[in-house]
């Protein structure tokens, strides 16, 4: 499997997991739902086993998938300080910010006060 269609793959589980639903996910990814869960099943295919356990309220992680999840969240996190990292030896402007927010505070726009002047 390629690289950027493994991060592609990678980054659609990851955002299924953290959110519990291929629909929310795929409004956070801008890709249509039928796309998050191809992406989802060549992964299962790739590691051999069932990573979702997939119900009309949403999606809940197998053991298997638990560990998969963790995997994912490494590289995907190695991956874009890598690429931060690049940035800078080029001189761009580009930064990685990640904000942890429970739901309460996140609904009032907290993305609206760190946006650069």
């Amino acid at each position: 499997m390629r690289q950027a269609v493994f991060y592609c793959i990678l980054r659609a589980f990851d955002e299924t997991a953290r959110s519990g639903s291929i629909r929310k996910a795929s409004e956070a990814l801008h890709v249509a739902p039928s796309s998050v869960s191809r992406s989802i099943v060549v992964l299962e295919r790739e590691m051999g086993t069932t990573l979702l356990t997939r119900s009309a309220a949403g999606v809940s992680l197998t053991h298997a998938g638990a560990l998969v999840a963790e995997y994912a969240r490494v590289v995907l996190h190695d991956y874009d300080s890598l690429r931060a990292d690049l940035d800078d030896r080029r001189g761009t402007q580009r930064r990685l910010l990640k904000l942890a927010l429970v739901e309460s505070v996140a609904s009032y726009g907290p993305i609206g006060a760190v946006r650069p002047a």
